[in-house]
């Protein structure tokens, strides 16, 4: 079952902001635009993944997009520390 719905409604009846940075294509804008309590920017398409990443509390989890998703969460405050330093950078050359 795909976890994303779930975990979206859980989010809004908490009132959970986050901030997302995707890939520039028209339908990525499309589907993103629906997303609710979310602020989206957008990178040049060459810079595409199979991973995401997301920083929460003290840790960070890396998710790999294959047919069998791969999750490595890593906790600690250093490792948290710098991948939200990482996404501020890549947020402030992001564009809306």
């Amino acid at each position: 079952e795909n976890y994303f719905p779930l975990w979206t409604k859980k989010r809004v009846r908490k009132s959970i902001k986050i901030k997302g940075i995707f890939i520039d294509l028209p339908q990525v804008r499309k589907t993103v635009s629906t997303l609710p309590l979310y602020e989206a920017k957008f990178i040049p398409k060459e810079f595409f993944s199979n991973v995401v990443w997301w920083v929460y509390s003290s840790k960070v989890a890396m998710v790999l997009f294959k047919d069998e998703p791969v999750i490595v969460v890593v906790e600690g405050e250093d490792f948290a520390k710098t991948y939200a330093n990482v996404f501020k950078q890549m947020w402030r050359q992001a564009k809306k």
